[in-house]
């Protein structure tokens, strides 16, 4: 069910605003869903490869609808887990693109590297939620966040639309994975899944409220439930 349900989530993300190509527009952030996360305890090394679907929303409130797909490698692990909850940090982003199709063909890439200070973390189901401020801990959710360093973009097929860079090419990363409820620490364990999505923003100060997620995922509730 909880499988169900995030899946669903992700398709609300991925289909959200118009499907049309826009002019001259600038692009603020980006969604990507059904990115393969793996992770290799032994070699302390996170792997996002492939994609299904992305939105890529625009300062004018518009989106551009595309295929994507995702590289993204880390490494130097630090297992910060505790009391049956992982947790864990990685000191190098190696390097990571991300390749876009759209609906008419048209082509893009991002591509950068780590900023060389913060790296990435990941923690296993610790956001707040809605409901009076309490913490969710959710076995098998993980949530992790990091700074990027862009190097190189170019959307001007997607209409002349075009990369917002606010500040130097740095950019914000957030990530939510569903792994298996037993991944216990990042020392010992390794995962794989396909339920993975990734949020790009242009400003890497943007940190993505934990009550935007749980908005969502009441949507997705809500249309599952008129659905029935």
């Amino acid at each position: 069910m909880k499988k169900a349900l995030f899946v669903l989530g992700l398709v609300c993300v991925v289909s959200a605003g118009s499907y049309g190509i826009i002019t001259d527009v600038v692009i603020s952030d980006l969604q990507v869903g059904g990115a393969t996360a793996d992770y290799d305890h032994v070699l302390g090394k996170l792997e996002w490869t492939g994609g299904a679907s992305a939105t890529l929303n625009t300062t004018d409130g518009d989106s551009i609808q595309t295929d994507v797909v995702v590289s993204v490698n880390f490494a130097g692990v630090v297992d910060d887990s505790a009391g049956g909850w992982a947790k864990a940090s990685f000191t190098q982003v190696l390097d990571w693109q991300m390749n876009f199709t759209g609906l008419g063909e048209e082509t893009g890439y991002i591509q950068g590297n780590g900023d060389g200070s913060d790296g990435y973390s990941e923690i296993e189901g610790l956001e707040d939620t809605l409901f009076g401020g309490m913490i969710a801990q959710s076995a098998g959710h993980l949530y992790g966040a990091a700074i990027l360093n862009v190097t190189e973009s170019d959307f001007s097929q997607f209409g002349g639309a075009h990369w917002e860079d606010v500040s130097g090419g740095l950019a914000k990363l957030k990530s939510e994975t569903l792994v298996d409820a037993a991944f216990g620490d990042y020392d010992t364990d390794s995962y794989t899944s396909s339920l993975s999505a990734l949020w790009l923003y242009a400003d890497e100060t943007t940190i993505p409220e934990p009550a935007t997620m749980a908005l969502l995922g009441l949507g997705a509730l809500l249309l599952r439930k008129r659905r029935a």
